[in-house]
C-alpha cells in the first residue's frame, strides 16, 4: 500500500501496577506507550499500510524512547517535534472483582499541549496524505492544541482529504457543555464517525437512526460494549453510510468475549474499520468485521496497542466470523 495515513494527538508513558494492584500501594510499575491516535496508526502500520504520526516530544532520552517504540512498528516520526522536557503520564489502576479501573493523568505542561497552529508546515505535512485520523482528546488538551486541530480539520477538508474522527471524551478533561460545544463544530469537517449511541445524544442531541438527517458525514460506526462480568464482555457494531441512493446500513449484535485488558480496544476497533475504508468505502460490511476482530483481539493483549501481524489478525477474523450473530 502506498497511501499515507496521517494522525494527530498525544502519546504518553503509561505506568500500571503489576497484578491488579492499587496504585497508593505498589512500589513498581509497568511501563508502555500509548495515545489514542498513536494506537490507531501502530495498528494500520502493522495492517500494511504507511503511517505518519505528529505531536510534540521532550527532547530527551525519554522522548527518545517513545520514538524508538513508533518507529518499532514501522510509524513515521519525522516530523514530531522534539523540544522541551515534559511529556504526559497516566497511571492506570486496573480494576478487579467489584473495584473498578482508575485513571491518573499528570499531562497538564507536556509538550504535546504547548503545541499550536504554528506547529508544522501544512503543505508538507498533508502531501501524499490520503486519510487524517485525530479524536475528541486532541481537542481537550489545551487551548493552542484545540486550536491546531480545528486548523489541521479544516485543511483536510481543503484538501479533500477524508477525516476519520473519534469522540473519545474523557471527563476529567473537560466538561460534558464544553466538549457538546466542540463536537458540534467538529462534526462539520468530517467524514468518518466513531462513537458510541451515548456521545451521539449527549453530544449532538440525536442518535444513530437520525444521525444522516442532520450532519453531513458520510460514515457513523457506533459501537456499544456490556460488561459481564470482570473478564467477560459483549459488543453490538453498527455503521452507516450516506450515499446517493440513501442510507445502507450493518450491524453485528451481542458478540460475545473474553477480556483481560480494557485500555486501547477503541483504538484497535478504529483501526481494524479504516484497515478497509481506507481503500474501500463502500465496504462497510468488511469494515465491520474487521473492525471487531481487532477490537476482540486487543482485549486479549496487554498494553495500549494492538500489534499483531495483518496475517494473524485475518486468520483470527477467519475463524472468529463463523460465530458471530447477526
Amino acid at each position: 500500500m502506498n497511501k499515507r495515513i496521517l494522525a494527530f494527538g498525544e502519546i504518553m508513558l503509561r505506568l500500571t501496577p503489576p497484578s491488579h494492584g492499587l496504585i497508593s500501594e505498589s512500589r513498581a510499575f509497568d511501563a508502555c506507550y500509548g495515545g489514542t491516535e498513536s494506537n490507531v496508526l501502530v495498528c494500520l502500520s502493522c495492517l500494511g499500510h504507511n503511517t505518519e504520526y505528529i505531536t510534540a516530544l521532550p527532547a530527551d532520552d525519554l522522548g527518545d524512547a517513545t520514538i524508538r517504540h513508533l518507529r518499532s512498528y514501522g510509524v513515521e516520526t519525522g516530523r514530531i517535534i522534539r523540544s522541551g522536557d515534559r511529556m504526559g503520564l497516566y497511571f492506570l489502576e486496573e480494576g478487579q472483582g467489584e473495584r473498578t479501573s482508575k485513571v491518573i493523568y499528570m499531562r497538564k505542561g507536556s509538550e504535546a499541549s504547548k503545541l499550536d497552529e504554528n506547529a508544522f508546515d501544512l503543505d508538507a505535512i498533508f502531501e501524499g496524505c490520503s486519510l487524517f485520523h485525530i479524536s475528541g482528546i486532541s481537542f481537550a488538551i489545551s487551548a493552542g492544541a484545540r486550536r491546531l486541530s480545528f486548523q489541521l480539520l479544516k485543511e483536510a477538508k481543503r484538501r479533500s482529504i477524508p477525516v476519520s474522527f473519534d469522540f473519545n471524551y474523557r471527563g476529567k478533561l473537560w466538561s460534558i457543555d464544553e466538549a457538546a460545544e466542540v463536537y458540534k463544530e467538529i462534526i462539520n469537517y468530517v467524514d468518518i464517525v466513531f462513537c458510541a449511541e451515548k456521545d451521539l445524544t449527549t453530544f449532538l442531541g440525536t442518535n444513530r437512526e437520525l444521525f444522516h438527517n442532520k450532519f453531513n458525514a458520510t460514515m457513523l460506526i457506533v459501537r456499544e460494549r456490556q460488561w459481564l462480568s470482570d473478564n467477560r464482555c459483549a459488543v453490538s457494531l453498527y455503521v452507516s453510510r450516506k450515499t446517493e441512493d440513501g442510507v445502507k446500513s450493518f450491524g453485528i449484535e451481542n458478540t460475545e468475549f473474553s477480556a483481560y485488558e480494557k485500555i486501547g480496544s477503541g483504538d484497535a476497533f478504529a483501526a481494524g474499520v479504516l484497515h478497509i475504508l481506507s481503500d474501500d468505502m463502500g465496504d462497510i460490511e468488511n469494515a465491520l468485521r474487521w473492525g471487531l476482530g481487532c477490537f476482540v483481539l486487543k482485549h486479549s493483549q496487554r498494553g495500549d496497542v494492538l500489534s499483531q501481524s495483518k496475517s494473524a489478525i485475518e486468520a483470527y477474523i477467519t475463524n472468529f466470523s463463523k460465530d458471530v450473530s447477526r
